[in-house]
């Protein structure tokens, strides 16, 4: 004989969508309407500059609470950019531009903006999976072998 005990299904979590980004045109636009360098926006989220660069291009775009972060500010920087440059428009004129000395202090709606607990300010670059390090790892370690291989082949005399 068996007692069954009915236990309580967990909620069904609904999943989180994804705040929309502007296009990869129009990022761009906007940090170089606020005089923005890469450099500058990858220390502000905690990335590299060819990461910010690869999400403006658009061939990658950021994950989770970073996207979120990104987001927020861009919409930041949309809300009180002065003119943002289009795809197939000259870009502004430097009279429209804000002044150099503000191009480095984000605008107070883009810092409210930003959830807190992001790496705001770190200089680390994004975290690397344990398996993403052990098949680099892996392909090190058959490259060299390989090119042992190859380079004995190569030098070791034939005798016969």
């Amino acid at each position: 004989m068996s007692i069954s005990v009915a236990t309580p299904h967990p909620p069904a979590r609904r999943p989180r969508r994804a705040p929309e980004l502007p296009t990869p045109a129009t990022r761009l636009g906007l940090r170089e309407a606020w005089g923005l360098s890469r450099a500058q926006v990858a220390a502000a989220f905690g990335v590299t500059s060819a990461t910010v660069g690869a999400w403006e291009s658009g061939r990658t775009s950021p994950r989770g609470a970073r996207r979120q972060a990104y987001a927020a500010f861009l919409t930041g920087l949309a809300a009180s950019a002065p003119d943002v440059p289009r795809p197939g428009r000259a870009p502004a004129e430097p009279a429209t531009r804000p002044p150099s000395h503000m191009a480095a202090a984000l605008p107070p709606q883009v810092i409210r903006a930003l959830p807190s607990g992001m790496p705001v300010g770190t200089h680390r670059p994004d975290p690397v999976s344990r398996l993403r390090r052990r098949r680099w790892r892996n392909a090190a370690a058959a490259w060299g072998c390989w090119s042992l291989v190859l380079h004995l082949l190569l030098t070791v005399p034939i005798t016969g």
